[in-house]
């Protein structure tokens, strides 16, 4: 473990049991997004807590989240107390059996969140990847949420202050006048996600 991992290494502790507390008490599972809401509100020292409009932090936060269900998983496979289930869409807990641990030996993705230098490493280009999947997780209400916190915004929002903070926000943040480019595709789909569940009630133009 270099100097960073050691670094990192109260701040996982904590993310793990946050995550051993709170998964037993779903049954139905829960998604990504209301986990990294969760985790924010109990306000672990070192999760990150600035705006997830900021695509590096939103990346970071899905990050230590994933890394941390890892280890909850082995922990749970060593005691044999139960098999933690991840996919895109969903994370459960659900009931040990035999055999669990060869359901989930061939995980594509363990080798990348197991190795925290990706959190220094990973390039913009990573991370308008991570966000354009992180959306596309999101169904519903929930990606209404993400998208008006994208914006800054909270309900109840007409169309026309969407679209005045939209345009506002991606004024300040264009690459042109030196903001990132992975901030402006954020506030893009945050925009195009709030467009399409936006009853415009007000007369707004949806452009």
């Amino acid at each position: 473990m270099n100097a960073s991992e050691a670094e990192l290494e109260p701040l996982i502790a904590s993310l793990v049991a946050a995550l051993r507390d709170i998964l037993p008490h779903r049954d139905g599972g829960v998604r990504e997004y209301q986990l990294i809401r969760e985790l924010r509100d109990a306000r672990l020292p070192g999760f990150p807590d600035a705006p997830l409009s900021d695509p590096l932090v939103l990346f970071q936060s899905h990050f230590l989240l994933r890394h941390a269900l890892y280890r909850l998983r082995d922990e749970h496979l060593e005691s044999a107390t139960a098999l933690l289930e991840m996919d895109a869409l969903e994370i459960c807990l659900k009931p040990y059996h035999p055999g669990s641990a060869e359901l989930i030996a061939h995980d594509p993705l363990r080798g990348y969140y197991d190795d925290l230098s990706h959190l220094e490493t990973t390039d913009p280009q990573e991370v308008e990847q991570l966000l354009a999947s992180f959306w596309q997780q999101l169904a519903g209400a929930e990606r209404r949420a993400a998208a008006l916190q994208v914006l800054g915004l909270e309900e109840p929002v007409s169309f026309s202050l969407v679209q005045q903070q939209y345009r506002r926000l991606a004024m300040r943040h264009h690459p042109d006048r030196g903001g990132a480019p992975a901030r402006c595709r954020a506030l893009q789909e945050a925009y195009d996600v709030l467009r399409t569940t936006s009853p415009i009630a007000d007369g707004s133009s949806s452009s």
